[in-house]
Parts: structure tokens; C-alpha cells; sequence
């Protein structure tokens, strides 16, 4: 069984954590079968928020055009509490998750805290994946933002805030879902 292997620093010390691949990839893929039931693609998407719901390390996954996956996440630095420094991170595998390339930062902290809780989703009307994510400001000022890539995550655009009003707004990782209507 082809396990995923993603490191972070967590409090000084290195971390690792395996999940299984091969069905969450067959479950990815059921939610995105555009070809499914309406009932089968929820069922699907509930299996993905159970599976990821108490990963510490805040990760999404996508699979790409070409069949490569893609997983970002929050990666803490000096401590994992939620006002602690970090960035959102990023690692590609092509082999189905058995290996990863070496992991990149997707997101500079642009928070006076943090930036965290990544979701990744494809628009259905352009095709675009579309990456969501946190600025944290402090404890009364979180608001998240989305960047586009229309080449499957090679570029990325300048991020446009979701939710500009004041306040602090929370949505979890891999959190984001496409509504029936687009």
C-alpha cells in the first residue's frame, strides 16, 4: 500500500505522519467524478472530511490533469499553536504518493500571526484549481483568501480576499466545496 510521508517542524522537532494513499486517491477521485451521482460525490467528499478531519498538519489534497497529486499544508514553525509562525507548504508526487518531491513554500506568512487552514478546489466553470487559505492577524482578525492557477498549480495568481469585512472567520482545511450551481 503506497503511503504519503509529508515532514514539518513541530516544536523543534521533526515530525512525520503516513496516511493511506490508495484509497484516499480512489476517494478523491469518486468526489470528483463529475460523471457520479450527486449522493455518491457527498458520500465521497464525507469520506475525505472524516479521513483528514484530525491531521494535526492541516493538509489538502488535488489531483492534478496529468494524474500527479497535489498536497499543501500548514507548515508551523516554533510551535503548533494557532497563533504560532507559519507558511502553507507544498509537495507534488507523481508516483501515486509513494514518493514526494522535495516540499516547496505555496504561501509567504503574509499574516502578522500566520497563514493556515489550506483548501484546494477545481472550478468547475474554468477548470482552475483554485488554493484557499488563512491570514491570521490576531485573535479578532482572520480572514482567507484564494489564489488561481489555470496550469494545474505551476503558477499561481495574486490572491483576492474571500472575506473583507471585519472578523475573524475560521474554515478548516480541505473545508472548501463546489456548490451544485458552480
Amino acid at each position: 500500500v503506497a503511503r504519503i510521508f509529508v515532514v514539518g517542524k513541530l516544536s523543534c522537532e521533526f515530525w512525520l505522519l503516513s496516511i493511506e494513499v490508495k484509497e484516499v486517491v480512489d476517494i478523491v477521485q469518486r468526489a470528483a467524478d463529475e460523471n457520479a451521482a450527486p449522493e455518491a460525490r457527498r458520500e465521497a467528499f464525507g469520506e475525505l472530511v472524516i479521513r483528514f478531519q484530525d491531521m494535526a498538519f492541516a493538509c489538502a489534497f488535488a489531483v492534478l490533469g496529468d494524474g500527479r497529486l497535489l498536497a499543501v499544508w500548514s507548515a508551523f514553525r516554533g510551535g503548533s499553536r494557532d497563533d504560532s509562525t507559519a507558511t502553507i507548504a507544498a509537495a507534488r508526487s507523481s508516483d501515486g504518493g509513494r514518493t514526494w518531491e522535495r516540499p516547496w513554500t505555496l504561501q509567504k506568512n503574509t499574516g502578522d500571526q500566520n497563514v493556515m487552514s489550506a483548501s484546494l478546489l477545481r472550478s468547475r466553470t474554468s477548470g482552475d484549481l483554485l488554493f484557499f487559505y488563512g491570514q491570521k492577524n490576531s485573535t479578532k482578525d482572520l480572514h482567507f483568501w484564494v489564489r488561481r492557477s489555470s496550469d494545474d498549480g505551476a503558477t499561481w495568481g495574486a490572491a483576492a480576499v474571500v472575506n473583507p469585512e471585519p472578523g475573524y472567520y475560521v474554515m478548516n482545511n480541505a473545508r472548501v466545496i463546489l456548490l451544485r450551481d458552480g
